[in-house]
């Protein structure tokens, strides 16, 4: 699921002097074994390796851990050059059903979640025939069906267990993928090039007794599984954003601070943790908009070189502020739906201390 924010105002920004932490060694570095793991696990041991995360592939759960990482396309131990990609197999119970005749073909989402259809395609095995599943729509909620017809069609077919159904039918008999009339023996389905299902084609008059056939997919219910709270350490120079959790991936897209600096031309002005105009280098190796377990973000007073987090954390990347707006050395708020008027607010930091302030999100 794609999670979209807007930053409500961006005075502050024109202020900021925006750097990245130095470029790590470009050279070869050794793949972990992150077979086992919940996908946040695996993105720190791979982000801290000095690689990123790739393709997430579905297997079917079989008695294993929901959303644990099956297997890795690059053996572990294996050497590949900084930044790197590895894809994970991923075990997922989120089930997609796509139930057919020759006529027509209703895709049934059983994920227990969303799913989006980009990068899903259906074709013949010989190639010849091609249906992009956005065709039908970019998302599909769970519950909801997708159907195309080769047939005029005044209406959809009610299928069980479809809420809803979005459908089409063409006469384009280049899309006419699932079906033995247009010369189709069998068809594949894949998902961003990797294939996840093959199935018969419909026979001719198949109607009355329409096929089945499954896929899986990853979900944001087995992915995004999210800390509900952000953890903030520090000191009147350095300020860090962590993720203290060990399985859970802490989101930054929706947390804005408001600034009460009281030397900024606007108090009150707020901006989005995790907006990665803040870092531009694209050599980062993570996620800014949201950390992965033991990864952090740091801020800092300038001029301040070598600086370390006040906390041992995974430092992702460094932003520096000029001392009239780092917006820490005042109280700051951020947005809270547990707090009465809608804010939590952080106490101002301390000469000679360490604080840290952790709240709901």
């Amino acid at each position: 699921m794609f999670h979209r924010f807007t930053i409500r105002s961006i005075t502050i920004l024109l202020f900021l002097s925006l750097i990245a932490l130095p470029v790590l060694s470009q050279d070869d570095v050794t793949v972990p074994d992150v077979t086992g793991l919940t996908i946040p696990e695996a993105v720190a041991r791979l982000n801290a390796s000095g690689l990123r995360l790739g393709e997430q592939i579905a297997e079917p759960l079989t008695g294993q851990t929901q959303g644990t990482v099956a297997g890795q396309n690059v053996e572990a131990g294996s050497s590949i050059a900084y930044g790197s990609e590895i894809d994970l197999n991923v075990y997922s119970n989120t089930r997609i059903t796509i139930i057919y005749d020759d006529n027509d073909l209703t895709m049934l989402n059983q994920a227990g979640a969303s799913i989006s259809l980009d990068g899903l395609v259906f074709s013949s095995t010989d190639g010849t025939k091609r249906f992009l599943a956005t065709g039908w729509q970019n998302e599909l909620e769970a519950g909801d069906c997708t159907q195309i017809w080769s047939i005029a069609r005044r209406e959809p077919k009610q299928v069980d267990g479809c809420d809803s159904i979005f459908w089409q039918t063409t006469n384009n008999e280049s899309e006419f993928f699932w079906t033995q009339s247009a010369g189709v023996s069998q068809f594949n389905i894949t998902l961003n090039n990797d294939l996840v299902a093959s199935c018969d084609a419909a026979p001719v008059n198949t109607q009355d007794s329409p096929l089945t056939c499954e896929f899986y997919v990853v979900t944001d219910n087995v992915n995004t599984l999210a800390s509900d709270f952000v953890y903030f350490v520090y000191t009147t120079d350095r300020f860090i954003v962590m993720n203290t959790n060990t399985d859970l991936w802490m989101p930054l897209t929706e947390t804005p601070i408001f600034n009460f600096n009281p030397q900024i031309s606007n108090p009150g002005v707020s901006f989005i943790l995790g907006d990665n105009s803040l870092f531009p280098d694209t050599d980062i190796i993570g996620d800014i908009q949201r950390l992965a377990p033991g990864q952090c973000i740091l801020f800092t007073v300038t001029p301040l070189t070598n600086a370390t987090a006040p906390e041992d954390c995974h430092v992702l990347a460094q932003h520096d502020f000029a001392p009239e707006i780092a917006f820490w050395l005042a109280d700051f708020e951020l947005e809270s739906p547990y707090s009465d008027n809608g804010r939590a607010t952080c106490p101002a930091a301390v000469e000679n201390r360490v604080t840290t302030c952790i709240m709901p999100r």
